[in-house]
């Protein structure tokens, strides 16, 4: 896809500001949420013809997090290239010593694309003789995903830096249907990751990025987040959040601002 190497670089070399969160709230647990609004520029390809558009987004974010356990999820939603593109990012991470340098994680993630075309008109019918014939078809794709995975947690707690390289597996189930018929289709495939994190005083960034394969085929999927926020208090600050995301069927890049709260 065409922008696909340009955004890819645009949100690795991004800079992310987050709060860094007081002492006694992270020893108890502490809560997140945060409505965002932003643009989403989308490619998806219908029917073997590609669309791209830009449009608004809407997403909501939430994290529960302590110094063992950390589960995010992000909901999102956008109208672009005339379809309905919704998704739900989930995630839940478990570290084993909270206290050493070294330590071990275990993890599960899930990502669930939504695509409604509405009705799109192309050719329906392909007669022996004389021109296709035209249609209207209301396709929808549905991919889901499981992201099992394990790794390690290295901390540099002196410089507010922490590394998390990881290795998954991932079986993407892929369903396409319209009113002519329904196929289904699974991608399954090795995952190397990594989180990168920094924080210092009420600055903190994090950064997500995963490489994704497929079995049997030469395709492969890159995958990065940025989750940027600062805070005005112990309560109260502003977040942004970057996105790019491949799939079989569609790119996405993302940016989300708004308002986050903690609890």
């Amino acid at each position: 896809m065409r922008y696909r190497s340009t955004l890819l670089c645009l949100l690795l070399c991004s800079s992310a500001l987050v709060a860094q969160m007081p002492t006694g709230k992270v020893l108890g647990g502490l809560s997140l949420v945060s409505p965002l609004y932003g643009l989403d520029h989308n490619e998806v390809v219908i029917n073997g013809v590609s669309h791209t558009d830009r449009g608004p987004m809407y997403g909501a974010f939430a994290l529960w997090t302590n110094q063992r356990i950390a589960i995010n999820n992000m909901l999102f939603f956008s109208d672009v290239n005339g379809t309905d593109i919704a998704g739900d990012v989930f995630f839940a991470n478990y570290y084993h010593n909270p206290e050493a340098s070294v330590t071990w994680n275990l993890g599960l993630g899930w990502v669930w694309h939504s695509i409604d075309s509405g009705d799109v008109t192309m050719p329906v019918e392909f007669p022996a003789q004389g021109p296709p014939v035209m249609g209207t078809v209301d396709s929808h794709i549905n991919i889901s995903a499981p992201l099992p995975k394990a790794g390690l947690l290295l901390r540099w707690p002196e410089k507010g830096v922490s590394l998390n390289p990881y290795l998954a597996w991932t079986e993407e189930n892929i369903n396409f249907a319209d009113q002519r018929f329904s196929l289904d289709h699974e991608d399954r495939g090795m995952v190397y990751g990594i989180t990168a994190k920094w924080n210092w005083r009420f600055l903190y960034s994090t950064l997500k990025y995963y490489y994704q394969t497929v079995d049997g085929s030469g395709d492969h999927y890159h995958v990065a987040r940025v989750r940027n926020s600062v805070f005005l208090n112990h309560s109260f600050g502003f977040t942004t959040r970057l996105e790019y995301m491949e799939h079989s069927t569609s790119d996405d890049f993302s940016i989300l601002f708004g308002p986050c709260i903690l609890f």
